[in-house]
């Protein structure tokens, strides 16, 4: 199986029928795309899916994210929870993150080095980290930015 990508009915009686059980999805070792977006989850585990290049948690109530260890992940979709925080991802193959729509008011020195589209909007960050001077595209309206609010330490 590559992909899975269901309906959200569809989805939501995967889910019921797994249980959510983290080997059930972990078994999945040539899973490539992931989508479980508006599915109300609240906490995702930590996934050991090897071959994953896209992951879509959009649209949930997740207030935390585990430190994801996924060498080929190239899509990270965590728009429209609720999250605070995020913790620093070992993400090496990350092309685009997108975070907005959460309630985060810091983000960490992150190192993406192959990043290109980074989506921040609609937080409540007041700087953004020079550590994504490099990042060819972000969005970062509807913050609360601070007058030379470009920050030098991993902390906005």
């Amino acid at each position: 199986m590559k992909s899975m990508k269901l309906s959200l009915k569809e989805q939501l009686k995967w889910l019921q029928d797994q249980k959510i059980k983290v080997d059930t999805i972990e078994k999945m070792l040539e899973l490539e795309t992931l989508y479980l977006g508006s599915n109300k989850l609240t906490s995702i585990p930590n996934l050991n899916l090897p071959n994953l290049e896209y992951l879509n948690l959009e649209s949930n109530y997740l207030t935390s994210i585990p430190n994801l260890n996924l060498p080929n992940l190239k899509y990270l979709h965590l728009n429209n929870n609720q999250l605070t925080t995020i913790p620093v991802f070992n993400l090496p193959e990350l092309k685009a993150l997108s975070i907005e729509n959460n309630q985060l008011v810091a983000i960490p020195h992150l190192n993406l080095p192959n990043l290109k589209y980074l989506y921040l909007h609609n937080n409540q960050l007041t700087a953004i980290p020079t550590a994504f001077k490099n990042v060819p595209f972000i969005a970062f309206f509807n913050n609360v930015l601070m007058p030379y609010a470009i920050s030098e330490t991993s902390q906005l």
